[in-house]
């Protein structure tokens, strides 16, 4: 039978990677045998990568870049189209949002702070109860809510999510109490009589003196 140079019939894949993990890369060719094989990332030859398949164990940073393979045999040889392998970190929270108290009617921030060794682009955002809240802003920006009612009370986390993962906060109580009045007798003598009242959770103290 006549005899042929190699043809590429599978390429290898573009992959987006956690820093850490592996990947594996393959080639498919044709030919006349015996083919070899050779890969290269940024157009340099890698050491003992000889096989059709090129599997990357532990990966770090700089192994990011374009990887092909060569295959070979004595008519000629053949290259793949260029795969793209990226390296990164997926989300991780260094801050998480705190339990917090307060009075109806106040405003509250619920902070987090995501890890520096994120890679971006980071998409992020918040849930209450479980529920995604709709435009709750980027990667470190706190949850503000203003004038706050019983409605706003429940379980708030973080999300984030790259390109190499996701990742939640932990949850954080937000508990809403409304204002009361309470009126305590200081003192009684005759018909004259010092009130103190009391403002719910505030800590607040008016002492008033009245007379019948």
């Amino acid at each position: 039978s006549a005899m042929v140079s190699p043809v590429i019939t599978g390429l290898p894949q573009s992959q987006a990677v956690k820093v850490g993990t592996t990947a594996t890369l393959s080639v498919l060719a044709t030919g006349t045998l015996p083919l070899t094989y050779q890969w290269q990332k940024d157009g340099a030859n890698i050491a003992g990568a000889t096989n059709a398949t090129l599997v990357l164990n532990n990966l770090q940073l700089a192994q990011a870049g374009v990887y092909t393979a060569l295959a070979s045999n004595r008519l000629g040889s053949a290259t793949t189209l260029p795969a793209l392998l990226t390296l990164g970190h997926p989300p991780f929270f260094d801050e998480h949002p705190q339990d917090i108290s307060v009075l109806a009617g106040a405003d509250v921030e619920l902070s987090v702070k995501v890890s520096n060794n994120t890679t971006p682009p980071v998409q992020s955002g918040w849930y209450k109860n479980r529920k995604a809240l709709p435009g709750t802003g980027a990667a470190n920006s706190g949850l503000i809510l203003t004038n706050v009612s019983h409605l706003d009370s429940g379980s708030y986390y973080a999300w984030a999510r790259n390109s190499f993962g996701s990742a939640s906060s932990r949850s954080a109580r937000l508990s809403i109490f409304n204002p009361t009045t309470k009126l305590l007798p200081l003192a009684l003598t005759g018909w004259n009589y010092d009130m103190v009242v009391e403002k719910g959770a505030t800590g607040q103290r008016q002492v008033a003196d009245d007379a019948i």
